[in-house]
């Protein structure tokens, strides 16, 4: 049967606990534990491994290392322009903790790491804390610790930001003052609720013209260096049909007719592609088509994001239902888009409120409230 007991430290960073075990003939330890408690918690479960025959020794290995580890197996699972994130946090994270061994770290070191970063914009801190909680559990799976040291520390609150929109004048003066070239795809996006890298990824062969529809099942991003990269969609949600309105119909066949006239190759089959048919970047489109076209319009300075929240406004104005934004603008559920756009939708509730009235007592709503305030009074 497979002993083993857990001793009590005091230190400069205060008591401590370790546990002590034996298993295939070595002493092992195993320190960092907060509570005596948990320091037991995680004695019982080695000694049941090694009671199971499940037991693995903790390997060694320097903290730079893993982190450099867990990036190499990251850079196949996710996009180019995380993966960047990802480089800039990780250096930030191995230059703190430096070349020390990934057992040496303490709650108390993860805790001093993450003060550290207050000078920072609370996204910044946000990412950053979650993806060094991400290396550690991943430490723990891959067997290098026992418990995660980073587990209790919690993501700083972001404050919401209000989302940014045009009104329904400015949408018009907009399409107005767009360079001709460039109309379709600001009609597009205003009329559709696309997101920039949806519309920039869309092909001919995703648009239905018989049945009025666009089909989202591809997305163009660029890295930092400039290498293009077309993806699915994120989410299952996000691989949506949108209806067209008929205004919008007319424009891309007009478009797709000036393509094919100015146009020598369209290699990918893009409907917006750049000026010599290649996949455009939305930088430089920000630079060239929207900026300018915002000064000629009179407009103050927005991103596409903002024609995007602008679709969701007016879908709101005229009284459409949650469900129904979410699933064109490709939410993976309604709480996401109540999250963002909850202040849209502030008077769905006194219209609930009323039309609830109104069928209780119909007609004579306004008399029901005049006896019953009488009542009241005397």
């Amino acid at each position: 049967m497979a002993r083993g007991s857990v001793i009590k430290r005091e230190g400069k960073r205060g008591v401590t606990y370790a546990i002590r075990y034996y298993a295939d003939g070595c002493q092992h330890w195993e320190g960092g534990f907060p509570t005596k408690k948990e320091a037991e918690a995680a004695l019982a479960e080695r000694l049941r491994q090694i009671n199971r025959g499940e037991f693995r020794p903790l390997k060694d290995c320097p903290f730079a290392g893993l982190c450099d580890r867990f990036l190499e197996l990251k850079k196949s699972q996710i996009r180019p322009r995380t993966y960047e994130t990802y480089l800039a946090s990780v250096k930030q994270i191995k230059a703190y903790f430096g070349s020390a061994n990934i057992k040496s770290i303490t709650e108390e070191h993860v805790e001093r790491f993450v003060a550290s970063l207050s000078g920072y914009a609370p996204e910044t801190q946000a990412k950053t804390i979650m993806l060094l909680k991400a290396i550690f559990e991943a430490s723990v799976r891959w067997g290098y610790l026992g418990i995660s040291p980073a587990r209790f520390i919690k993501r700083p609150r972001l404050a919401r930001r209000e989302a940014e929109f045009l009104e329904p004048d400015e949408i018009r003066l907009l399409i107005d003052a767009v360079d001709p070239r460039h109309r379709c795809l600001i009609m597009f996006l205003c009329l559709t609720g696309c997101r920039i890298s949806e519309a920039l990824g869309l092909r001919w062969g995703d648009v239905d013209f018989n049945a009025g529809r666009v089909f989202i099942r591809q997305v163009l991003q660029f890295s930092r260096y400039g290498d293009r990269c077309f993806f699915s969609p994120k989410t299952e949600a996000s691989r949506r049909a949108i209806d067209l309105p008929d205004v919008l119909i007319q424009e891309l066949k007009t478009h797709q007719m000036r393509l094919a006239v100015e146009l020598e190759s369209n290699e990918y089959d893009l409907v917006f592609p750049n000026a010599v048919g290649k996949p455009a970047h939305c930088r430089n489109l920000v630079r060239r088509v929207l900026e300018p076209a915002l000064r000629r319009a009179g407009i103050r300075r927005v991103g596409f994001h903002a024609l995007r929240h602008s679709y969701v406004s007016l879908l709101a104005a005229q009284g459409e239902n949650l469900k129904t934004v979410q699933a064109l603008v490709g939410h993976s559920s309604a709480r996401t888009t109540w999250d963002i756009y909850s202040h849209l939708f502030d008077g769905e509730t006194k219209k609930a409120v009323s039309r609830l009235e109104e069928r209780l007592f119909g007609e004579n709503s306004a008399e029901v409230k005049t006896d019953s305030a009488m009542k009241d009074i005397t």
